[in-house]
């Protein structure tokens, strides 16, 4: 059971080092420019509708990923998927002190 809740905790650590990243361009049409097939997005249309997807394909008219189609000309703003290197040592900072924390009180109930 501590083993299967270890485990949830390291797996929400992990989930925890990506966050959203605002892309910071002139122009919205400079990000959409920037943007790669892979990269998971959160877009706001110019009705301000929103969505979250993966790009599988990119076309000089439209962004197309998880089922989606939106037109380039569509959107309003654009978030991107990114790990945040802060936010991965933080996590492997505290794993590690778990981990060590456990071998200790291990090694002194032993004595």
């Amino acid at each position: 059971m501590a083993c299967r809740n270890g485990l949830l905790l390291l797996a929400c650590l992990i989930a925890a080092c990506t966050s959203f990243q605002s892309i910071d361009q002139e122009s919205t049409a400079a990000a959409v420019a920037e943007l790669k097939v892979g990269d998971t997005l959160e877009v706001v249309t110019q009705d301000g509708g929103q969505l979250r997807l993966t790009i599988d394909t990119i076309t000089d008219q439209e962004v197309i990923g998880s089922g989606l189609r939106v037109a380039k000309s569509d959107i309003r703003s654009v978030r991107k998927d990114e790990i945040d290197a802060g936010k991965t040592l933080m996590t492997a900072v505290t794993v590690f002190g778990v981990i060590a924390s456990i071998g200790l009180l291990i090694l002194v109930m032993a004595l």
